[in-house]
């Protein structure tokens, strides 16, 4: 315990983890802390060529916030009209709700005209679903062959 000024400011706890300003309740102490790397991709699309893919993450407790950025140089499109779906989360999520915080960032022309339609993210627990309205979802073949998709979002690990 670290006190100052005759008050608890730290603790850490028997069980692991650390709790702030006198709250001794282990369920409330911060036990988790991680940050690194991932590489995002597409999935349900015929094998692109990636110019670049890159992504970094920050877990605190259950909370996952990532930013990535994938570029294409060349073959994005299905025929089947699979949704944009980004794959390979740096953790598995809690997908029971199929919602986390979503926002492009400064490119995103490979979506192509539907950029502007974007309105929805759809989460799986291992994936993200580009979605244009309720449970309509953007497919490949209405974006750009080629282009560049930068974006964040935030969701809940399984814990």
């Amino acid at each position: 315990i670290f006190r100052a000024g005759g008050g608890e400011k730290v603790r850490i706890q028997g069980t692991g983890g650390i709790s702030f300003n006198g709250d001794n309740t282990s369920a409330n102490a911060l036990d988790d802390y991680e940050e690194g790397s991932w590489t995002p991709r597409f999935t349900n699309v015929n094998a692109p060529t990636y110019t670049s893919q890159t992504g970094r993450y920050v877990k605190i407790g259950a909370y996952v916030h990532c930013t990535g950025l994938i570029a294409v140089g060349s073959g994005l499109d299905t025929s089947d009209g699979s949704t944009f779906a980004i794959t390979d989360l740096p953790l598995t999520g809690n997908g029971d709700q199929e919602a986390c915080i979503f926002t492009l960032g400064r490119y995103f022309d490979l979506l192509g005209s539907k950029a502007t339609a974007l309105r929805a993210c759809r989460f799986t627990g291992l994936a993200l679903l580009l979605q244009e309205s309720n449970n309509d979802g953007i497919s490949y073949s209405e974006g750009a062959a080629s282009g560049t998709l930068e974006f964040a979002f935030s969701y809940q690990a399984n814990f």
